[in-house]
Formats: C-alpha cells, sequence, structure tokens
C-alpha cells in the first residue's frame, strides 16, 4: 500500500509540473476528401480537396484552410484563420431569406446540431455571381429596398462589393469577393407596385394646332398605398411635353386607373419624332417608368430620281422620307469605242427608270493565233506560220522518222538512193546512196563446189538455206559450199536493202562446170564505185521529196 500510495503522489506531482512548463506545438495538417460538419479544428491546418471533398461547418481557430481540386466550402467559424484557394473552389451563398426565393438553382445541407436544412447557392472562386430575387407577388411581395450580405462576420459593401436593384430585384458579387462562403439576408416587403401608362398620340401634320392634354393612367397592383415623392420628364425631348399634375401624391393600394396627372406635346414642333420618359418615384425609392412620344410630319414633296450605282429613289426635299428605292433596270450594253490589241474600249448602259448610265471599260483585244495550212520546219522541228506572221510557232514538235523511201534502185554497175522524211510534215530528214552490191542475180555451182563473193557496203547480213548451202566468212568475203543438188535463193541485207542470188545446185559429171555468171569484182575491186560513193553518200538537209525522182517502192 505505502509503494502504491508513493506511485500515485508522484504521478500526481508529474501532472502538476507539466501545467506549468510551456509546450511548442508543431504545425499538423489533415487532408479530406469527405465530409466536414461539426469539429472543431484548433492549431491544425486542413486540406479540403476534390469535389467530394466539403465543408457544412466546422471551427477553425489559428490555422489554414486549403481548398484544392474544386472542393466545396458552405459554412464554419474562422477564428484567426485564412482559406487558401488553388482557384478551383466552390462556396455556398446561405439563404437567409424570408418570401422570397432566387432564380439560382439551390442545394439543401443540414449543419451539425440543427435539424433544419438551409439552403444553399453555389458560387465559383474569383467568379462574378448574379441572381434575382423572386418574389410572391400575388400576395404582394416585392423584393425590399435593400439587402445584407454577410462573409463571416463582416458585412460586404452595396456600393463596391455587390450591386442590388430594388426595382428588379437584380443582384451581382463581385468576383473579387467570392473568396469564402456568405449569407444573403433579405426579406420581401409588402410595398406598393405601380404600372404606367402613358397617352399615345396621334401624328400630326406640320403646322398642326397643339393636341389636347391627355391623362396619365398609373395602376397600384401592390398590397400597400404608393406615396409619390416625385414624378418627373427626362430624355433628350423632355422639353418637347407639358406635364401637368402636382409633383407628389399618393395612389391606393389595388387602383386600377389612378389619374392625377396629364401630358401635353408642346406646340410649333418641327417634323419630327420625340420620346421622354416619365418616371414615378416612391418614397422608398422604388421607380416605375413608360415612355411616351409625339411624331409630326409633313406633306411629302419629293424631287426627281436619285441615284447610286445599285439603287434609284425618289427623296423628300426636308430630307426626312425616301420611297420607290428599287435595283436599277438597266437596257443594253452600247459600245462607245472597240477596243483593239493595243487600246482599250469603253461601253455604257441606262436604266430605263431614272436614266442612271454605268460606264464600264472593255479590255484590250487578246490575239488569237491562227494557223497557216503548210507546214514550216528545220532539221529538228516542224510548225505552222501564224497568219498574221507574227513570229508564233503554232503546234511546233520535233519530226517524227518514217521508214526508208527508195528514190532509184541499185543495180551492180550503177548507184541507187533512198530518202527518209518525217511522217507529219514530209520533211526529208536522211538521204543515202545506195552503192551496187557487186553480187550476180544467179548462179550455177555442182555439190561439193565454192563460190566467194564480197559484197558492198559491208557489215550487211546473208539468209539462205542450210540444207543446201554452207557458208563461212572472212572479213567482207563470204564463201558459199554447193552441199546437194537443188535450186536455192541467197540473199544479202545491208542498210535495210536487198540483193538476192539465185543458185543452181547440179551433181558431179551430170555438166561441165559453166564459168560463173555476172561475177562478183575480185576483192579490192571498187575503183569503178569510187566515184560513185564520193558523188553520191552526201546527206542534204533541208531538202522535201519532191526534190528527187520518184520511183515505186521496193
Amino acid at each position: 500500500m505505502k509503494k502504491l500510495r508513493k506511485g500515485m503522489v508522484l504521478f500526481l506531482s508529474l501532472c502538476m509540473i507539466t501545467l506549468f512548463i510551456p509546450i511548442t506545438a508543431h504545425a499538423i495538417t489533415i487532408d479530406i476528401t469527405g465530409t466536414i460538419n461539426g469539429p472543431t479544428y484548433n492549431g491544425m491546418d486542413v486540406t479540403i480537396r476534390s469535389e467530394t471533398g466539403k465543408i457544412i461547418y466546422g471551427k477553425f481557430i489559428d490555422n489554414t484552410v486549403y481548398s484544392k481540386e474544386g472542393a466545396l466550402i458552405l459554412g464554419g467559424d474562422f477564428i484567426n484563420s485564412q482559406i487558401v484557394d488553388d482557384g478551383n473552389g466552390r462556396y455556398g451563398l446561405k439563404m437567409d431569406t424570408e418570401n422570397l426565393a432566387i432564380d439560382q438553382p439551390l442545394s439543401e445541407y443540414t449543419i451539425y446540431g440543427e435539424s433544419t436544412p438551409k439552403d444553399y447557392a453555389i458560387m465559383r472562386y474569383n467568379h462574378d455571381f448574379s441572381f434575382k430575387l423572386l418574389t410572391d407577388t400575388a400576395n404582394g411581395y416585392y423584393p425590399p429596398a435593400s439587402i445584407s450580405i454577410m462573409k463571416g462576420q463582416t458585412e460586404l459593401s452595396s456600393q463596391s462589393d455587390y450591386t442590388y436593384d430594388m426595382n428588379t430585384g437584380t443582384v451581382t458579387i463581385n468576383g473579387s469577393c467570392v473568396t469564402a462562403p456568405m449569407t444573403l439576408k433579405a426579406s420581401g416587403v409588402i410595398a406598393p407596385h405601380l404600372s404606367v401608362m402613358t397617352p399615345v398620340f396621334a401624328e400630326e401634320q406640320e403646322g398642326y394646332h397643339q393636341p389636347a392634354a391627355q391623362s396619365v393612367t398609373i395602376a397600384n397592383q401592390g398590397a400597400a398605398d404608393a406615396a409619390i415623392s416625385d414624378i418627373t420628364l427626362i430624355g433628350a425631348n423632355m422639353d418637347s411635353f407639358t406635364l401637368i399634375g402636382p409633383q407628389t401624391g399618393s395612389i391606393p393600394a389595388g387602383a386600377a386607373d389612378h389619374t392625377l396627372w396629364a401630358i401635353q406635346p408642346k406646340e410649333n414642333l418641327e417634323c419630327g419624332t420625340y420620346i421622354a420618359a416619365l418616371n414615378v418615384t416612391y418614397d422608398d425609392g422604388r421607380i416605375a417608368s413608360a415612355d411616351v412620344s409625339f411624331t409630326v410630319s409633313h406633306s411629302h414633296q419629293y424631287n426627281g430620281w436619285s441615284s447610286d450605282a445599285a439603287h434609284h429613289w425618289k427623296e423628300c426635299i426636308a430630307g426626312d422620307n425616301v420611297i420607290d428605292k428599287a435595283a436599277h433596270t438597266f437596257g443594253g450594253w452600247v459600245i462607245d469605242t472597240n477596243p483593239s490589241e493595243s487600246e482599250k474600249g469603253s461601253r455604257h448602259r441606262v436604266c430605263s427608270v431614272c436614266n442612271y448610265e454605268e460606264k464600264e471599260e472593255i479590255p484590250v483585244v487578246t490575239h488569237t493565233h491562227t494557223p497557216e495550212t503548210t507546214w514550216n520546219s528545220d532539221k529538228d522541228n516542224h510548225w505552222h506560220e501564224c497568219v498574221a506572221h507574227d513570229g508564233e510557232k503554232i503546234g511546233k514538235d520535233s519530226h517524227t522518222a518514217g521508214s526508208w523511201i527508195i528514190d532509184k534502185s541499185a543495180t551492180e554497175t550503177e548507184a541507187g538512193s533512198r530518202h527518209q522524211e518525217c511522217t507529219v510534215c514530209h520533211y526529208v530528214m536522211k538521204i543515202q546512196i545506195i552503192v551496187p552490191t557487186g553480187l550476180p542475180e544467179a548462179y550455177t555451182l555442182i555439190v561439193g563446189q565454192n563460190v566467194s563473193w564480197k559484197p558492198a557496203p559491208s557489215g550487211g547480213e546473208w539468209s539462205y538455206d542450210k540444207d543446201f548451202l554452207e557458208m563461212t566468212q572472212d572479213g567482207g568475203t563470204y564463201t558459199f559450199k554447193a552441199l546437194k543438188v537443188g535450186k536455192v535463193t541467197a540473199t544479202y541485207t545491208v542498210e535495210s536493202v536487198s540483193c538476192t542470188v539465185t543458185i543452181t545446185i547440179n551433181k558431179a559429171g551430170e555438166v561441165p562446170s559453166p564459168a560463173p555468171q555476172n561475177p562478183a569484182p575480185q576483192t579490192g575491186d571498187t575503183s569503178k564505185y569510187a566515184a560513185i560513193l564520193a558523188a553520191g553518200l552526201v546527206l542534204t538537209a533541208g531538202l522535201h521529196r519532191s526534190d528527187f525522182p520518184q520511183e515505186a517502192e521496193s
């Protein structure tokens, strides 16, 4: 027991000592994505985040509340505390109202410890928030002359923090104030509600007699009498009317056609329409208003036709009215000056209604090249000249070479010629001399016998029946050996020209071996062709087929 008593004494002593030892509290932050409703946070920073995070109510003492990611703060007591918003926060405007509502969606939340839910409008951080007070006019309630908006314990200023129009019930809270939850305090009031019906004056012609004054009818649709503190005309044309009646007055509740005042247009007004506003001011500052107008016209006298590039019309000499405005009705174009290839022309057309004349330039004439029927050509191309001989080459294109055309066939002793011309314009592109081949037309051999020929020009190709003939070549000399009895041909083709030798082959001993018919010249025996080649192998460009004697093509 003694030990127990000593332990208790020691514990109590320690507890007493701690009451007098200063303690330094380190900052603690809690992060919440749910709902706070009721607790107290003393010296402890709070982060409320996301659209699911909300503060309905709580006490926050000596700390910082961080609003992040669209969190919602509806209310609370913030004592020596501040709210730091990331720019996405939302705040509640609690409705502490009677006999009125607002034209914004509302959400209901119940504060911890209370049984009746409250209505809240939701405002966005740092954004203007506008709404309109809705009153029960059927029972005589109208927006009050003033309202109160509280931000914590501070009342916002109606001059700088928000605006309120008692006539329309419109409220706009400045966005710079939307940094914390607020409370709207307002009550609908039983008040007069006036509607003003001004007279409608008939249009008068200039020189009119002053119309008679007409009554202004004012109805009071409210449930309270209306005390009129002022009635006046305003606007740029207010001096064009006379207001007749007392400056003040009273209109009973429910009065439908109270007529204490009248309005009369002044005389000698110039042509024109005159508009002014009649303002009726209640003693609580409300204003009911309506427009009044009066028009003075004259008997219009119109000048002749006026016009611009698109329309014509007639205008009153007083400049106050236009009639018969319409688009021009033009006739056909009339040529004034014909254009050329170097000079522009001109033309005009006239409106058949107002005689407005529209003028227009005619562009210079663009020359159209027309080809001659004959072809012109050089060594590479062909074309048609323009009939104007202006140097234009129409359809210029490269030559298209055709097949060789034999002008004169070659014989063993006499040169021939041929040419190649363009298939389009017949320009002679090439001319060639065809020299004799040096080959006989026919020849007779016996089986096993040889014959050699050296045709010219060289470099050609032979075609023959290899069952009857065997050919060997030594440079430009070709040797044929007869293999069996028969009659065959051997054809030599060079530069598209062919020469055929008919060869008869007999058996050995049947007939004496005849001397060769039309023997080929010996190798090197070309002297009789030299002169022909020197004179004939000339390519003459720029000549047409008609420049040469013609023969049937081979």
